[in-house]
């Protein structure tokens, strides 16, 4: 992690999330951990409640300095979106002034992550504000908040193709990753536990990681069953939330989704570890000899551009086997991809790999890996953004 001063401190910053807080954590929860530990004063707002007792609830996190979680409850029905958008809008702007109001902060910065819930951002009444895609712009007042931002960060290039027309300095910013990923890659690389694996000659049980909310749409759960069915000497080690009241991150509830569910369950070379927090799952990964990535890239919004849980896995040094990205087809030797979007070749892809581990998992590859996830550290792309932000304020 990098030890110089950080160049955003001592700021006031209002973190937008289209994700509530809890145990699972995303790029939002982890910007907004990591600006606190840079000596920020954040507060992480939630997407709104509609059963909160009070209008407005703010909460220090109960363990990281800084940190303060606001949640909120809507004063007029969220339907108006759908079919008022102009009265939605305007009711949002008092609903915004309510909640400010409650906190009591003059915000530096409005960093926001949410593309669907707030057509201008200027409503948060912060001296600068970030507009951040980590997906895909779906609605005309995404586009219009673009609009009313100072700066927008995209993970991929790819997501900022609806917003050509508007006027505002771009930046592309990858995915990142948070300081338990960095710390157990750091004691692997600096303590010399970067070992050679073994193939599976030797009658060895593999072990594959899976980690990421098993409730979401994109998830190619055909394939994914197909796999686990076809592999029964090797264990599946899935860390994420797999009923509705573990997520915090979006819910699924349509009958594959349920049908999945039951036959992980039901699978006897299958673990459900459930949804952790980001200190305990980067101790927990480490024991794996591969990682996998099964989404239906056909139905993704945004394309299998990027995952926020690569960089995760590559912390780890050790292989990936994933769907078709294109953030990272110039990895290769890091990440072995498929070749087609409907992931028709995941399954041999995973057998060749699982068959080819101490060439997969060589200390060099570990090595390039680490190192690899360990130039993406949150603080390195707070960093980055802040000097482009200053940059385009003048």
């Amino acid at each position: 992690m990098s030890k110089e001063k950080p160049l955003i401190t001592g700021k006031s910053i209002l973190v937008v999330s289209p994700q509530r807080w809890g145990v699972m954590h995303v790029s939002k929860h982890h910007y907004a951990v990591e600006l606190a530990r840079l000596g920020n004063k954040v507060y992480f707002l939630n997407p709104p409640v509609l059963d909160l007792n009070t209008s407005v609830e703010i909460k220090p996190h109960e363990s990281i300095e800084n940190l303060n979680i606001v949640s909120y409850r809507l004063f007029f029905p969220y339907n108006l979106r759908f079919h008022l958008r102009w009265l939605y809008d305007w009711l949002m702007r008092l609903q915004i002034l309510s909640v400010l109001k409650a906190i009591g902060v003059s915000f530096d910065i409005a960093w926001c992550f949410d593309t669907n819930l707030f057509a201008d951002l200027r409503a948060f009444g912060a001296e600068k504000v970030i507009y951040h895609l980590a997906d895909q712009v779906m609605s005309e007042a995404g586009v219009r908040a673009a609009s009313s931002a100072d700066l927008i960060v995209s993970v991929d290039q790819a997501l900022l193709a609806k917003l050509k027309t508007v006027n505002v300095p771009k930046l592309v910013v990858g995915h990142g990753i948070a300081e338990p990923f960095a710390l157990q890659a750091e004691k692997r690389l600096f303590t010399d536990q970067v070992e050679k694996s073994d193939d599976n000659s030797a009658g060895k049980k593999v072990q594959v990681g899976y980690v990421g909310n098993l409730l979401i749409s994109s998830l190619d759960r055909v394939t994914f069953r197909q796999i686990i069915e076809e592999n029964n000497q090797v264990f599946f080690n899935f860390w994420g939330a797999y009923n509705a009241s573990g997520s915090n991150i979006g819910v699924c509830n349509s009958p594959d989704v349920t049908s999945f569910i039951d036959f992980l369950e039901s699978s006897k070379n299958v673990i459900l570890h459930g949804g952790v927090s980001p200190e305990k799952l980067a101790g927990e990964i480490q024991p794996m000899d591969l990682f996998m990535l099964c989404y239906d890239v056909r139905n993704d919004i945004n394309d299998g551009c990027n995952s926020h849980k690569i960089l995760e896995y590559l912390s780890t040094g050790k292989v990936v086997v994933s769907n078709r990205m294109s953030t990272y087809e110039a990895c290769d030797d890091l990440i072995r991809m498929c070749s087609y979007d409907d992931n028709s070749d995941l399954s041999s892809l995973l057998s060749i790999t699982i068959s080819r581990l101490s060439i997969c998992n060589s200390n060099e590859l570990q090595k390039k890996r680490i190192f690899k996830a360990l130039d993406n550290s949150y603080s390195k792309l707070i960093d980055l953004v802040f000097k482009n932000l200053n940059r385009v304020s003048g």
